[in-house]
C-alpha cells in the first residue's frame, strides 16, 4: 500500500491518507454499537459485570453517543489533522520519515514498543492531571458522564481535552522520527484499545487475548470508581505509582 501510495503521490499528498487512517481508527465503534443495540444474548457473558447484571446504553444514550462521536470525529479531529498537514505543508515540514523503502523489521518492532509504551506514560500523566479537582470540573468530567462507558463514550469528550489527548499517540512518533506508515498504523491500534476499554465488553476471558488488551477491566473500573486505573494501554503506571486497582466483579 506505501509503496503505491510513494510511486504515485507526492510527499504533501500521501499526508493526506492520514484522514482515511483515521477514519479506519473507528471502525469498532460500528461493531460495538451493533452489539449494544441487537443485545445478543450469547455474548452476555462477555459484557462486564460487578455484583448485578449490567444493563445495555439506552436508545438515548446511544443517539447522545453517536452525537458527541461525529462531533469529535469531523467537527475536531478531520479540521485539526487537516489544518496540520496543510501548514506542515506550506512551512515544508514533515515530522516523520517518508521514504520509500521502509525499516527493517526490527527497527519496526522497536518503534512499535516506543510509541505504544510512551504514549501510555504520556497519557497517564495527563489523565491524572485531568483528574484534579479544577481540570476535572472544567473538562474531563464530561467524559465521566456514565460510570459504565459504552463503545461511543471513547470520543465523549470536552473539545480542549480531546486536543490536548492528540499529544501521546503523536509526540512519541516525533521524536523517534519514525515512518509514517509506523504512525498510520500505531494511530489505528491506539485507537482501536480506546474503544475497547470503553466498550463495556471484556473478551480476555480467553487467556491469550488478556495479553493484546490488557486494560480493559481495569479502565471500565476507571469509570466506575474513578480513583484508580488511569493508565490505557497498559497497567504498569498504576501499578509504579500507586494507583492500580484490580478488577474483581463484587466491586
Amino acid at each position: 500500500m506505501y509503496y503505491y501510495l510513494y510511486d504515485n503521490y507526492s510527499k504533501e499528498q500521501i499526508k493526506y491518507f492520514t484522514l482515511f487512517v483515521l477514519l479506519i481508527a473507528d471502525l469498532p465503534i460500528i461493531f460495538f454499537t451493533f452489539l449494544d443495540i441487537y443485545k445478543f444474548k450469547y455474548l452476555d457473558k462477555y459484557k462486564i459485570n460487578y455484583n448485578y447484571y449490567r444493563k445495555y446504553p439506552t436508545k438515548n444514550q446511544i443517539v447522545c453517543g453517536l452525537k458527541h462521536s461525529l462531533i469529535s470525529l469531523f467537527g475536531i479531529i478531520i479540521p485539526i489533522t487537516t489544518f496540520g498537514i496543510l501548514f506542515s505543508n506550506y512551512i515544508g515540514y514533515f515530522p516523520y520519515n517518508m521514504d520509500r523503502e521502509l525499516p527493517c523489521n526490527i527497527i519496526i518492532l522497536c518503534h512499535f514498543m516506543f510509541i505504544f509504551i510512551m504514549s501510555d506514560i504520556l497519557f497517564y500523566g495527563l489523565h491524572r492531571l485531568m483528574h484534579k479537582h479544577v481540570l476535572y470540573k472544567m473538562f474531563h468530567k464530561i467524559h465521566h458522564t456514565y460510570s459504565e462507558p459504552y463503545s461511543l463514550t471513547n470520543h465523549y469528550i470536552h473539545p480542549i481535552e480531546l486536543i490536548i489527548f492528540f499529544i501521546p499517540p503523536i509526540l512519541p512518533g516525533i521524536i523517534l522520527k519514525t515512518h509514517i506508515s509506523i504512525m498510520w498504523m500505531t494511530a489505528i491500534l491506539l485507537n482501536w484499545n480506546g474503544i475497547f476499554i470503553h466498550s463495556g465488553y471484556d473478551f480476555s476471558k480467553n487467556k491469550y487475548l488478556d495479553y493484546i488488551t490488557p486494560s480493559v477491566k481495569e479502565h471500565d473500573l476507571h469509570h466506575r470508581l474513578n480513583i484508580c486505573n488511569f493508565g490505557s494501554t497498559f497497567t504498569f503506571m498504576d501499578k509504579l505509582f500507586g494507583t492500580y486497582k484490580k478488577f474483581y466483579p463484587n466491586i
